[in-house]
């Protein structure tokens, strides 16, 4: 762990604002996270790149993976409740997300594809039990 401009800061450029957190508080949080990389005051994350104030959870990270409640992230894996995210794979419950793949109760997000339970999505194409979406092609069971 170094010291650099008001930052610790571990080998994976990971960093802990040094106001808030003690060299040793620092080192126990990056020890929390697995594979993150250029994060800022996070714990307990995995698979997070420029990351802030996560904790089990992300904003604004970059190939996510597993998280609970990530926002505003790109190319999430496997989440469960993300949020306005980007290019989110396989997710759970995502919200306002935009180009979701292969994702499962979707609400509010667009250009879903090959999704299951969307509601209120838009440009939807090839998803299953569609609910008041607009635009979709190659859905089945559509209800509107």
């Amino acid at each position: 762990m170094k010291e650099e401009n008001g930052y610790w800061i571990d080998e994976n450029g990971n960093q802990w604002n040094i106001n808030l957190y003690s060299e040793t508080e620092a080192d126990r949080l990056s020890d929390s996270m697995k594979s993150c990389y250029g994060c800022i005051n996070c714990r307990d994350c995995k698979n997070c790149v420029d990351c802030h104030y996560c904790k089990d959870y992300c904003v604004g990270c970059y190939d996510c993976n597993s998280c609970i409640g990530c926002m505003r992230c790109n190319d999430c894996y496997a989440c469960y409740d993300c949020k306005r995210c980007t290019d989110c794979q396989t997710c759970i419950d995502c919200r306002d997300c935009n180009d979701c793949y292969g994702c499962n109760n979707c609400n509010g997000c667009k250009n879903c594809e090959g999704c299951k339970r969307c509601m209120d999505c838009d440009s939807c194409q090839d998803c299953g039990w569609c609910k008041d979406c607009w635009c979709c092609s190659g859905c089945e069971n559509k209800e509107n």
